[in-house]
């Protein structure tokens, strides 16, 4: 009988935003006759809940490591990755994203441990100098074609060599489906089932664009004769500064009547059933949340619109690089130009009109999101990247993946 790895995977947000979702898609998925899952995760929040209820236990270190600053914090943070590694006698680390390597890979390094790191948000390649600096990962896994055509180019320029291999997000599709009818799906929630809902999820930020759809709500409000509401659910990374900008905005178009800003949910699947369409506004770039001046582009395909599809949904998102991988134009998605508010308008207000459109469309998501973004296609592949690392047949072709059916796996040549 083979031997079953240990893998530890590090996820540095306890929220469930779209890195904790698809942790969670993965560890449900894992082989657990081949590979036994253990955590570090902040407490408290609901993706480590998640985690727990999955079965597989958490870790996180005590206070005086999370909040020491400088060089010395870095050593902290190695020592106690690097006693976690050899105490639960883990064969591989995978974190999450790459600012989280920066904080465990040394502590991989240290213990002779290999070492994965997802890539799911555009790096710059300072970024990726900080997060490699002092150790580098064996391999990367991009989550989209444009991720990877993003970031490569910038591993040279920022002294890196990795090999890596694009493997598209997976989406639980038993849980994110479509629900038995709409009009159920918004009594659930307690709206009004004769209204039409228009949705925009996703973290509130000035990339995601609510601004913009805000923008497009108004002309939409004027150009059809039934009643609309408009719901925007995410958490607020700029703390409260969108929120409250975003209410402000509603309140000088005169939708407060038909807008609501929800915050974070836990559980976005009701919110999706019960929407008759689907928004992604988003930029190409803008500044960062964080307001520190810096710029992040938009690269890859969101998880909003493969959850989307995955309830049935129809889309109306920007053609921002990758949205091909999440979305088939006019068949799944209306595809628009970015920071266009009145054609972002023009095409809600096509679907909202054409309630068979919507039915169609929505019947041709869900059948793209059990072909492309099934579960067990997507940790399959992530396990033969385990196994090219760990597995001394495997060990000549790390990163060595052939296209999945559907799934996006292939090697990224060097």
């Amino acid at each position: 009988m083979p031997k079953r790895h240990r893998i530890l995977f590090f996820e540095i947000d306890p929220h469930v935003g779209g890195s904790g979702r698809s942790l969670l898609v993965l560890l449900a998925g894992l082989d657990r006759e081949c590979f036994d899952p253990v955590v570090a995760c902040p407490p408290g929040g609901a993706t480590s809940r998640s985690i727990r209820d999955l079965g597989v236990e958490c870790h996180w270190p005590p206070s005086f490591i999370r909040r020491g600053q400088g060089g010395g914090s870095q050593c902290l943070w190695a020592l106690w990755v690097r006693r976690l590694l050899r105490r639960r006698r883990i064969d591989l680390l995978h974190v999450n994203d790459v600012v989280g390597f920066r904080m465990a890979g040394w502590g991989a390094k240290l213990a002779g441990v290999p070492t994965v790191c997802h890539v799911r948000m555009a790096p710059t390649a300072e970024e990726l100098a900080w997060a490699f600096g002092l150790a580098e990962p064996a391999t990367l896994v991009y989550n989209s074609r444009a991720m990877a055509e993003h970031t490569r180019p910038l591993l040279g320029r920022s002294g890196c060599s990795i090999p890596g291999v694009v493997i598209l997000n997976a989406v639980d599709t038993r849980r994110f489906r479509p629900a038995d009818s709409t009009e159920q799906a918004k009594h659930h929630l307690g709206w009004p089932p004769d209204t039409l809902v228009v949705t925009v999820p996703g973290n509130l930020s000035p990339l995601k664009g609510q601004d913009l759809f805000l923008e497009a709500a108004a002309i939409v409000r004027r150009g059809i004769d039934v009643p609309v509401a408009f719901h925007v659910i995410g958490r607020d990374l700029t703390g409260t500064r969108m929120t409250e900008e975003l209410a402000a905005q509603a309140e000088r178009l005169h939708l407060r009547d038909c807008v609501d800003v929800h915050g974070g949910v836990d559980d976005i699947v009701p919110f999706l059933q019960a929407s008759d369409v689907v928004v992604l506004p988003t930029r190409r770039s803008s500044v960062s949340p964080s307001g520190d001046g810096r710029r992040v582009d938009m690269k890859g395909p969101l998880r909003c619109a493969m959850e989307a599809a995955a309830c049935g949904r129809p889309l109306v998102m920007t053609d921002t690089p990758g949205a091909d991988e999440a979305a088939v134009r006019d068949e799944t998605a209306l595809l628009v130009p970015p920071e266009d508010p009145e054609v972002l308008a023009e095409a809600v207000l096509r679907l909202l009109k054409d309630r068979d459109r919507r039915e169609a469309m929505g019947r041709t998501g869900r059948a793209l999101a059990e072909s492309r973004f099934d579960p067990r296609g997507h940790c399959r592949l992530v396990e033969r990247v385990y196994t090219s690392l760990l597995g001394p047949r495997w060990a000549p072709r790390v990163g060595g993946i052939e296209p999945g059916e559907g799934f996006g796996g292939r090697l990224v040549p060097e």
